[in-house]
């Protein structure tokens, strides 16, 4: 994938006479854009094959939205990042796939988002060591960026369980749960814990490999 972004970034910077600088950017935006069809690609085909394929897509799309503003842990490759984000993807959806009752779905809920706001307000954004954020005011528009979308999510969280409640079609429940576990795995990842979730994810991958 990196090889494949650098020759289409090779070939656009030839065509319009651009710098090298310029060139590294191009390459970095295709490198990202390539990186997110890939996993968004690889979700839909596993969660497809597990019958979650709606769901994973939900929950992948909560993930990402929400990091966007928040940052947090990173796996050591753009390649075992999206492997794990598959897996975790895949994984919410079917671990809460027989939650149906209402008053334990009220709990997930509110539970995620006294937990969400609370992360949130008090971690966001987190950055990388290869990407760190100095600037106070782009940490302020982060955060705020983040609080946002946790927002977002619980007008479509409630909104889901209204329309659940006036027709009885227990798929608004699934998809609920998908976004506050999207939600709450992501939120994980600002803190210590996450970022040792990651590591010991990593350390099975290189065992397994060997």
């Amino acid at each position: 994938m990196g090889r494949l972004s650098q020759n289409i970034a090779e070939r656009i910077s030839q065509e319009l006479n651009f710098e090298s600088d310029k060139k590294e950017v191009i390459e970095y935006g295709i490198f990202a854009i390539l990186q997110i069809i890939l996993s968004i690609i690889s979700v839909l085909i596993i969660g497809a094959f597990l019958n979650v394929m709606l769901e994973s897509f939900i929950t992948t799309i909560t993930i990402a939205l929400l990091r966007k503003y928040s940052g947090g842990a990173h796996a050591s490759s753009p390649t075992r990042c999206t492997f794990i984000g598959t897996i975790i993807s895949v994984a919410i959806p079917l671990m809460l796939k027989n939650v149906n009752d209402l008053n334990i779905v009220g709990i997930i809920v509110f539970l995620s988002f006294i937990l969400s706001y609370y992360l949130v307000y008090k971690l966001a954004p987190v950055d990388s060591i290869f990407k760190p954020i100095k600037k106070e005011e782009k940490i302020k528009r982060l955060k705020k960026g983040s609080i946002i979308i946790v927002s977002i999510y619980l007008c479509l969280v409630l909104g889901n369980l209204i329309i659940y409640i006036s027709t009885s079609y227990d798929k608004f429940i699934k998809y609920s749960l998908c976004i506050c576990g999207g939600m709450m795995w992501q939120v994980i990842s600002l803190t210590k814990l996450g970022h040792k979730l990651i590591y010991i994810i990593e350390t099975f991958i290189n065992k397994f490999k060997k």
